[in-house]
């Protein structure tokens, strides 16, 4: 069972994800910050003692005290933590692991008391992650319940093993909500499952029409969960009859919180709702900030969100303002600042995370003058404004670019003192069309003039307005420098289109692309990128079935200190399975002599969805054994219907696409790359006829990557071909059209060039 003591120790702090908890008494005085290493995306849950349990994307789990503000253990693992732990009775704390382990750690000490590892367990699936994503929950029986991203939902018992497992269509995030009869789970093949908790056997499955992500709550004879489609429904415990559905302004992420007749809810459009939680009526609805993905709480008659803005705002029961506190106010210069943990209650305060790395612990009744906070509703004068967005998606006063960057930029409506959700239509800037985000909320313009004039048409409230002001973006020159001759494209995110933080951001986060500068000619710059996904430094899978390797020929320019590099046409890894990318560009500036990430752009075409599909399936593990192939087969009957829906447009509400193209915009930062030795030597490149060979030499290392490079007769790309061997030490492709010089790769390492000795034939 959960722990009796603990004032949450559950990510929605019970068993039936009610997010509801008594008044806090006030006896701490001050905030405390945390800092990790990486985004934090999980939310902390609270022990008896008000000790912070929470993981980071910095592959470490914690244990803070916020009394003392110490830091009272570290526990590291293999890969990202990006979901809730749970406190059991016996002392354990129990953490899911984006390296595929559940770990049993002592909640004292940090030891390792058992786990279960899933990458250990030959149980098959046709995902390409083992990722726990799904939260962790102890049952009423004691056993553990979790979400997987192998499609399954667990029933574990601790020191004994899996008793039971149910395959669904898709990865599961939700955690777990339980009756007195059925375990209830939620699944991002959209449907909302009712399990018996001793045996996984089926009750009922709903199919809700769309992802779930939302953590479903037993509210009364309902289980209410939301859905990326931006409804809100609630289903019959017992029938798994659709009792009534809500929608909302946006793809709901967070999960409902629920006082006795009341639900409370986020949503992606950045507004708070109030529901009836017997007919799903609207009581009210108030518009915060950013995007909400982190879950509320309610405390006593108040209700505390975790803004995409980086506040945590307290409303009371009918959305008037009480206060709101600025987790930004001790990191006024990190990127991300979005609070996708949701609100866990203490008996002395209430903790949430952040993006930007830091676990923020708020004792109640908070002084009047302490740093960051806010009492009553902030001074809002009507009228209209155009907020340039610094890197990671905050809006500023005044925003710094450099050459080359992607700024973006919002419109703020406010009417009668309260914000309102804009809806953009077109943009100009100078008389010519400026690109909009497919969720139509920011628009992007790449390599703006200083303070440019824009023009921009947009409804809000249904009315549509049309403004036209000078944006206060400066344009920062840098001074001439040194390119580095090797560099690490690291801490990624893409903030807008707003959907994207909700799928990918901590996994995006922890990824990196290894960067090699191969040619320098005045200002134009060749380079070639590696990425490396589900692999330790001795080539050990970690957290997936088998690691992948992705390469990527880059060209772009580097003047006055800015460096702006672009790849065409390549797959990039999103951690669940490689995606096709038309354009991936990033832009970086020197500062005191250092490079530093700035901005991100990622182009897609999705109007030929053959691409993704070859992308996706490559690294899918096929069945060998007769029991697999009959488990595929129940998966597939569950993931078909949602190939239909996706294809019927069931990601319009996603705000993904905008006349079928994707545009992501987001930052990254800069650091270094480990150089890793390796025994390999070229014996044989061979360009001749149209095909391209390379023949390696010596003993492998498992992470080696070998790749084949073609440049046309002005040393640009013309495409790649790259494959990582793990046994074999040859790569061979055909020659691409154009092709001049091809260059043969080891990681980052350029061992070879010859020129074409045949004459490529168009492909």
């Amino acid at each position: 069972m959960i722990h009796p003591s603990a004032p949450w120790p559950t990510m929605r702090g019970s068993l039936c994800n009610r997010g509801r908890a008594p008044l806090p008494s006030a006896r701490l005085t001050r905030p405390r910050h945390f800092s990790t290493g990486g985004p934090v995306f999980s939310t902390p849950v609270i022990g008896p003692d008000e000790q912070l349990y929470v993981g980071s994307a910095d592959r470490s789990f914690y244990r803070f005290d916020p009394v003392s503000g110490e830091t009272m253990w570290r526990y590291r693992t293999a890969e990202i933590i990006d979901s809730a732990a749970a406190l059991a009775a016996d002392g354990t704390v129990w953490v899911p692991g984006g390296d595929g382990r559940l770990f049993g750690l002592d909640m004292e000490s940090g030891e390792l008391r058992w786990q279960y590892d899933r990458t250990a367990d030959p149980r098959y699936s046709p995902s390409t992650i083992y990722w726990w994503e799904g939260n962790v929950v102890v049952g009423p029986n004691g056993w553990l319940y979790a979400g997987n991203d192998d499609f399954f939902l667990y029933a574990i018992e601790p020191g004994v093993g899996v008793r039971w497992s149910v395959p669904t269509g898709l990865h599961i995030w939700a955690a777990p909500a339980f009756d007195d009869e059925r375990v209830f789970a939620a699944s991002f093949d959209r449907c909302l499952y009712a399990l018996d908790p001793g045996t996984g056997r089926r009750h009922w499955s709903r199919d809700l029409g769309n992802f779930l992500a939302s953590t479903p709550a037993v509210v009364g004879p309902h289980v209410v969960v939301g859905t990326l489609g931006g409804e809100v429904v609630a289903v019959e415990r017992r029938t798994g009859r659709v009792a009534w559905r809500t929608e909302l302004g946006g793809p709901v992420y967070a999960s409902v919180a629920a006082s006795a007749d009341t639900l409370y809810v986020g949503a992606a459009d950045g507004a708070v709702h109030a529901l009836d939680a017997r007919t799903g009526a609207m009581r009210w609805s108030r518009q915060l900030s950013g995007c909400i993905r982190g879950s509320a709480a309610v405390v006593g008659d108040q209700v505390l969100v975790p803004d995409g803005d980086g506040r945590v705002v307290c409303l009371d029961t009918w959305g008037a303002r009480l206060w709101s506190y600025d987790t930004r106010v001790e990191r006024p210069d990190a990127r991300m600042t979005n609070l996708n943990a949701s609100i866990a209650v203490g008996r002395h305060g209430i903790a949430t995370a952040s993006a930007n790395g830091d676990v923020i612990y708020l004792p109640w009744g908070l002084a009047e003058g302490t740093p960051g906070l806010t009492l009553g509703e902030p001074p809002r004068q009507d009228g209209v404004s155009l907020w340039p967005l610094a890197a990671g998606g905050s809006p500023a006063d005044q925003v710094e670019i450099g050459p080359g960057d992607v700024a973006a930029v919002q419109v703020r409506h406010v009417e009668e003192g309260q914000s309102r959700p804009v809806r953009l239509i077109s943009a100009s800037i100078d008389g010519h069309s400026a690109s909009i985000s497919p969720d139509a909320t920011q628009v992007n313009l790449i390599d703006p003039p200083e303070r440019p004039w824009l023009d921009v048409r947009y409804t809000a409230g249904g009315v549509e307005h049309r403004v036209r002001q000078q944006v206060p973006l400066i344009v920062r020159r840098r001074a001439p420098a040194t390119l580095p001759r090797r560099f690490r494209i690291q801490r990624m995110s893409v903030q807008s289109p707003s959907i994207v933080p909700s799928f990918d951001q901590v996994g995006l986060s922890s990824l990196h692309i290894d960067v090699a500068v191969l040619e320098q000619v005045g200002e134009s710059v060749l380079a070639w990128g590696v990425q490396r996904f589900g692999l330790d430094a001795d080539g050990g899978a970690v957290g997936v079935p088998e690691g992948r390797v992705l390469q990527y020929p880059m060209l772009g320019t580097w003047r006055d200190g800015s460096l702006v590099l672009e790849a065409r046409r390549v797959l990039f890894e999103i951690t669940a399975f490689p995606v096709f990318v038309d354009r991936l560009r990033f832009v970086a500036h020197t500062d005191d002599g250092t490079l530093r990430g700035s901005s991100l752009l990622a182009e897609v075409d999705a109007r030929s969805p053959s691409r993704f599909l070859g992308a996706m399936a490559r690294p899918v593990p096929m069945p060998r054994r007769p029991r697999d192939v009959a488990l595929l087969a129940r998966v597939l009957r569950r993931a078909l219907p949602l190939g239909a829906g996706l294809v019927s447009g069931m990601i319009e509400p996603w705000g993904l696409l905008r006349d079928g193209i994707f545009t992501g915009v987001g930052s990254f930062e800069v650091g270094d790359v480990p150089l890793v030795a390796s025994s390999l030597r070229l014996c044989a490149l061979d360009a001749s006829g149209e095909t391209a060979r390379a023949r390696f030499v010596g003993e492998p290392r498992a992470t080696d990557s070998l790749g084949l490079l073609f440049l046309d007769g002005r040393g640009r790309p013309v495409g790649s071909i790259a494959d990582q061997r793990r046994a074999g030490l040859q790569v061979m492709a055909p020659l691409q059209a154009g092709t001049e010089q091809v260059v043969a790769m080891l990681g980052h390492e350029p061992v070879a060039t010859v020129a074409s000795g045949g004459r490529p034939s168009a492909r």
